[in-house]
Formats: C-alpha cells, structure tokens, sequence
C-alpha cells in the first residue's frame, strides 16, 4: 500500500510532467487550512467544512450515476476535482476524446493529491487539466460536482456563480413551461386572490436603515436556533425574512419570523401552517397553493418574477416584482433562490457563529424593482441551514 507521501509523489510527477506551470501552481496551495475529516458508512468519504465530497456509502455506484447524466459526447467538461471517481467513470466510455477538468478549489484538489491516489485519470491522455477561473466561461456539456460547488475558492468564485446561474436557467426553462396546461391552471385558481391581497411594493424601501436578516433551510439551522432566538429577543433586534421551508424550524423554536417569502408553486399547508401566522407577512406568488394563501391569518402580498408566465396578468393586476436568482454567501456558497430583502439597506450586523454568514444583497433575491441602495456594498445576514421542513 502507498503512503501519503507517495501518493502525492506519484500524483505530483504526473503532474509536473504533463502541466509544470500548473503544478508549480499547486504545490503552493495551502491544504493545512482545509478542515478535512474522514466520515464512515458503508464506505467513506471525506468531509470539508461539513460537506461531503462524495457519497460515504458507494463512492463508485455515485460516479457512475454522475456520468449518465451526461451526454454521449467526445468532449466533456467536469468541474471540481472530488476525489477522482467521477474523471475515471467518464472515462470508461469510448467515444470520449477529451475530457477537461477544471478545479474549483486549488487547496482542496492539492490536499486529495495526498491522500489518494489520482493517477489512472490524471495520466490519461484525453485528460486537460486547469483552474476554472483560467477559461473565463463555462464549457458545455458539463458536470459539476455539487460539494465543490460549494467550497470553490475565491479565485474560482467567478466561474462557480456562472455553473450556479446556468443550472438555474436549465431547471426553469424545463420546470416552468408558460404553456404547461397544470400551471395555467394553478395561475388561474389564483387569479381572486390575487386581485384582493397586497401588493407587495408597499414594503420596497418600508424598513429604511433596519438590518435584517435571511433565514433559509439546509442542515446547519438547527445548530443556530438558540442563537437566532436570543437575537430575536431582543427589542432592536434585525427584521427577520424566512423561506418558506424555514418557518416551521423557526416556529418549533419559538421565532415568528417578521415576513415569509414564498416562490415555489409546490408548497403546501404542512410547510406554512396558518395557526401561528397572525404576526407573519406573506409575500408570494401566483400559483403558490391556494388553500394555503386563503388560510394565512397574517397580511399577505403578491408579487410577480421575470418569468414569462406572469405575462398574461401583469397589465391587468400590476404587482411589484421580485428577482429570484442565485445566492452566494461570502463565507459559502447556498443555492436556494427564494431570499427577499424588505429593509431598503441592510448591514452586517454582529453574527452569532460563523455559520451565519454576510451575503451581499445584490445576488439575494431582493425587493428588485426600484430597489433604493446600490446592489453592492450593503449586506444582509444569511443563517444556511434547517432542521425539519
């Protein structure tokens, strides 16, 4: 068996042999700061920051996986390095000519070159080999590793917002189909709600001065309850936004929120349950369930996205609109897009934990239309993570 000082010189000469600029590159990454920990199951993985590079039960099975969902082409594209499963599945396939692989984050790949042996890919000759951030686009077709999606560097943040915004525009061009007869349908179903609730630019620029806070769902909430309930506590304390999928977390943990902010046509009474919503906003859009709407005991607003869905409506029944896009924090990366920004200027208030990260306002989704404050320079604070939804 290889030590790790082998592994790393059987992968460093390779690699010196084949691409010496980018090897002179790595060999100054810093991998003693990655906070990397083996995880068990019935296989293992490793973890970085909480996040696992692959699946710890089936590293292979995941890879193989992975690979299907590419086309049959000569020339592929993967972006993030993992732990070399996935460069060896597509290589497997014949018709593959050229595979070019793009790092997403240097310290992260020259910290794997230690500890595993990435030789059978990195030495065949169909592979090219470079930081993503070099290319200055995103190549198609292209698979990106979802962990390093998340954990890509400062040099590469670029090009993993463009991979992040273009995995957007995919899922809602073939999710929301203007003629889809099912969401015709659910735009029509909520036509009288609409016409009788709120329109939602009566909050633009409502809270002037007032930080605020963005609270979405994923598996480090449950860890800063306490945190962001002390914080709720208190009498100045920052507006509150959750997610749809974040209320009853917060609730569960004695938090009513100030506004939920709902996007997503799937979700129902079991995510926003009306009993406590009384002192709860809700912002939405069409389509949202009606039964849910119609049983929110809070004020409700309405508002409209960019999407060509809405068209039919807008002149008729003119509501405020609302950017839904891709949110990065500064700390880490999150990719839900259903965030809003009510405070006309949001700042950095003190975090509790260095889980709950500033992210700038402008790659939220914010109260967009005519917002007052440039879309740089000015912060909300964003707590990743959840517990139940």
């Amino acid at each position: 068996m290889l030590t790790m000082s082998e592994f790393f010189q059987r992968n460093a000469e390779i690699i010196q042999a084949r691409w010496p600029s980018l090897f002179e590159r790595i060999v100054r990454e810093d991998c003693d700061g990655i906070d990397a920990v083996l995880v068990q199951g019935l296989g293992s993985t490793l973890s970085v920051d909480g996040i696992q590079l692959s699946s710890r039960h089936d590293r292979l099975a995941e890879a193989q996986f992975q690979a299907d969902s590419l086309p049959q082409s000569a020339h592929l594209n993967l972006y993030g390095t993992g732990l070399g499963d996935l460069q060896n599945a597509l290589l497997q396939r014949p018709g593959v000519q050229r595979l070019h692989v793009h790092i997403l984050n240097g310290a992260l790949f020259a910290l794997v070159l230690r500890l595993l042996d990435q030789s059978p890919w990195l030495a065949d000759p169909r592979v090219e080999l470079a930081y993503a951030a070099e290319a200055g686009e995103i190549a198609l077709p292209y698979f990106a590793l979802p962990a390093e999606l998340a954990l890509a560097d400062d040099f590469n943040a670029k090009i993993r917002d463009r991979l992040v915004s273009e995995t957007h525009l995919a899922f809602n061009n073939t999710s929301f189909d203007t003629a889809d007869p099912h969401l015709v349908e659910l735009l029509e179903k909520s036509l009288p709600l609409l016409r009788s609730d709120r329109d939602v630019a009566e909050l633009f620029g409502s809270r002037a001065g007032q930080e605020a806070f963005v609270i979405a769902t994923g598996p480090t909430l449950q860890g800063h309850l306490a945190a962001l309930k002390r914080i709720h506590a208190d009498p100045g304390r920052p507006l509150f936004i959750a997610v749809d999928t974040a209320y009853k977390p917060l609730l569960a943990a004695g938090i009513e929120p100030d506004i939920v902010v709902s996007v997503d046509h799937k979700i129902r009474l079991h995510h926003l349950p009306p009993e406590a919503s009384a002192n709860t906003s809700l912002v939405y859009m069409p389509m949202l369930d009606v039964d849910t709407v119609a049983g929110w005991r809070g004020p409700r607003y309405a508002a409209y996205s960019g999407s060509a869905l809405y068209d039919r409506v807008r002149e008729a029944i003119p509501r405020g609109h609302l950017f839904v896009g891709v949110a990065s924090s500064i700390r880490r990366p999150t990719w839900r897009s259903r965030w809003a920004c009510a405070a006309s200027r949001c700042s950095a208030p003190t975090l509790p934990s260095p889980e709950i990260a500033p992210t700038p306002v402008g790659t939220t989704a914010c109260w967009a239309r005519k917002c007052p404050w440039p879309v740089t320079g000015y912060w909300t604070a964003m707590a990743s993570g959840c517990g139940p939804s």
